[in-house]
């Protein structure tokens, strides 16, 4: 017991204070020149051969890898924080891993288990991103579909202008979180240098709610402000999927107490069996099971099992307003 607490003192003191000190002193030095020289250099170098060959149009896609791209995306959707950048979060997710892994190992000396833990331990930041990404698209899903009439209002009252419109939303709209994605979107249109920058900002935006309606709404909203069209009948014709999509949800009004309990059960039986398993020896040489590796190993894989579980029966609780 003391062995693991010492662990988690030490993973977590090396990992604040590499990661600390690269914030301090590492990313105003290096970062640009270690980006110069890892990010793909020859991958963008085809690129745009590939670019300077045929004529440039509207995409919706970013310039980058996959990867690069999802956790971009994540992370500008869950916060848009300037300090927590692709690369930095990279780096602490490798911090993590190694942080974990050398501690486990030099107090354990068993190398797959360890490599085992900081494993699951380095993807503790990308599945806490997703985690609230999912939160964050619960909320604003159901709000936008409950609001989406606000926006047919205001695009009528403003002269069928999108940048008005949106401007608009941002000070009318009564949900935070929505009301916190229009002001990404405004900021957008603002700030945006290219139409391909702002189809970035847009995919944001409907990937932070993802929905259909959602990502229907930005195409509209890219087609409005690019090619100064008015949009109003297509807005009419998505507000009345809406209004479909919403008497379904009161028709389908399920119990999903089943669901929600079936994977709550976990959490409460998991506590209650090693307190009888405790009282059944009596503590004795109970402990001891803790310090072997097919227990422990056995025991982690529980624990993941059992937060795998509540998330699922939280995410079965909430409304789903989408398709």
């Amino acid at each position: 017991m003391y062995i693991a607490l010492e662990a988690v003192i030490k993973i977590i003191g090396y990992s604040a204070a590499l990661y600390g000190l690269w914030m301090l002193v590492g990313s105003h030095m290096t970062k640009n020149t270690i980006i110069s020289t890892v990010k793909y250099s020859l991958w963008k170098m085809n690129k745009q051969k590939r670019t300077n060959k045929t004529k440039i149009k509207t995409k919706d896609f970013y310039d980058d890898p996959p990867i690069i791209e999802h956790l971009d995306m994540l992370i500008r959707s869950v916060g848009n924080k300037e300090y927590m950048t692709v690369f930095n979060f990279n780096l602490l997710t490798l911090i993590l891993f190694i942080a974990t892994t050398g501690t486990l190992y030099g107090l354990l000396n068993e190398l797959l288990l360890s490599v085992s833990i900081g494993f699951f331990v380095a993807i503790t930041p990308y599945v806490l991103l997703r985690v609230k990404l999912i939160t964050i698209r619960l909320a604003t899903s159901e709000a936008f579909s409950s609001n989406f009439h606000s926006v047919i209002q205001s695009y009528s009252s403003n002269d069928k202008d999108i940048y008005y419109t949106i401007k608009s939303l941002t000070e009318t709209i009564s949900d935070k979180a929505l009301r916190n994605k229009f002001k990404l979107l405004l900021s957008a249109m603002q700030t945006s240098r290219s139409d391909i920058d702002f189809n970035k900002n847009t995919r944001i935006f409907a990937y932070s709610i993802n929905s259909t309606f959602a990502m229907r709404f930005s195409k509209l909203v890219r087609k409005s402000y690019i090619e100064r069209t008015d949009v109003s009948q297509s807005l009419i014709d998505l507000n009345q999927d809406i209004q479909i999509r919403r008497r379904d949800m009161e028709k389908e009004k399920t119990n999903n107490a089943e669901a929600i309990i079936l994977n709550v059960i976990p959490a409460v039986i998991l506590p209650i069996a090693i307190f009888a398993a405790t009282r059944l020896t009596m503590g004795k040489d109970f402990w001891f099971y803790f310090t072997q590796k097919e227990s422990l190993y056995l025991f982690v894989i529980t624990i993941m099992l059992v937060v795998i579980s509540l998330f699922i029966a939280y995410v079965a609780s909430k409304k789903r307003a989408d398709i």
